[in-house]
């Protein structure tokens, strides 16, 4: 029975076919796209019946934090100290300047403060060089936080950072005010595609689900675009023209964003991905366990010695 069904299901629900135009990162190695299945586990009781439904849905951020590296060295801890705040308060009553109708909000935090030493030779006379730690210096590194509500901004954002010497960027973070609104439309979805396919099989089978033991269980997983990044190493080949050769730079890795692809799911809200977005997934599942169903077509049968497959008679 649970072949039949199960084969029954393939036909039912057979996912959609994907295809992409081959690019160069597929010369690194074939491209794979990985399933993505969610915390929703079997309970272990061996269901007769399993329907689940699974949705994606691809958010828009609306504000964005990018982290910054800021390092300063200098001779004495006053210095140091001055130094960074000089650099951090130009950086941002100019960063103030670029949006005056809306002012960025920007956030320091220290990251670390030490000592720097260097080694100075002692030479003797009746032993060996040895070599003793002097004071050098002090560094001071602190990260800057600042947040930004459209993604073009961070290019003017670096732009003027660059202009203090702050070039190192971090990460940067996405956030969406409207999550909790996405997760309550994926579930509704969801459970209006499981009463669907849930009539499909009761129609197919000739059962009432509702009738049987149930069990349910479902989950959400949110992935933000920093999750989603993977190194590349462009493809390139050397020409030769005659005597003349082809001048080529060197092997760098890269990065590019690689979305969740929706091979899998049951539906998708806003599918077309132009730019990297939050990717919220959702699923719920519903088990059937029915022991009389499970074990009234089951027979026990016993091995005779000369050989023959009898029914087990019970007392």
């Amino acid at each position: 029975m649970k072949y039949l069904l199960s084969f029954a299901l393939l036909c039912f629900f057979s996912p959609q076919l994907f295809a992409q135009v081959w690019g160069n990162s597929s010369y690194q190695s074939r491209v794979r796209y990985e399933e993505n299945n969610l915390a929703v586990g079997n309970n272990g009781t061996g269901a007769d019946i399993s329907i689940s439904a699974k949705g994606l849905a691809n958010v828009k951020a609306d504000a964005f934090v990018a982290v910054f590296s800021v390092s300063q060295v200098a001779n004495t801890p006053d210095e140091v100290h001055k130094l960074m705040k000089d650099r951090l308060n130009n950086a941002q009553e100019k960063l103030n300047a670029m949006s005056p109708q809306q002012a960025l909000k920007i956030h320091s935090d220290m990251i670390s403060f030490i000592a720097l030493y260097a080694y100075e030779k002692e030479t003797k006379i009746f032993s060996k060089d040895t070599y003793s730690e002097i004071p050098a210096g002090f560094e001071l590194k602190k990260n800057l936080h600042i947040e930004y509500h459209r993604p073009e901004e961070l290019d003017e954002i670096s732009i003027i950072l660059a202009q203090s010497e702050i070039f190192d960027l971090v990460r940067v973070d996405y956030f969406a005010q409207d999550l909790e609104k996405v997760k309550t439309e994926l579930m509704d979805r969801a459970l209006t595609k499981l009463g669907e396919k849930q009539a499909k099989i009761e129609k197919l089978m000739h059962l009432k689900l509702d009738t049987l033991n149930l069990s349910t269980s479902d989950a959400y997983r949110v992935v933000y675009p920093a999750e989603s990044y993977k190194s590349y190493q462009k493809y390139a080949t050397v020409s030769q023209y005659g005597s003349k050769s082809a001048a080529t730079s060197g092997q760098s890795i890269t990065l590019y964003y690689q979305p969740i692809i929706d091979k899998e799911f049951d539906f998708v809200i806003n599918p077309l991905v132009l730019e990297p977005v939050i990717q919220v997934m959702y699923e719920v599942k519903i088990e059937v366990q029915d022991a009389s169903y499970g074990r009234k077509n089951r027979e026990q049968l016993i091995l005779n010695p000369q050989g023959q497959l009898l029914p087990l008679s019970r007392p």
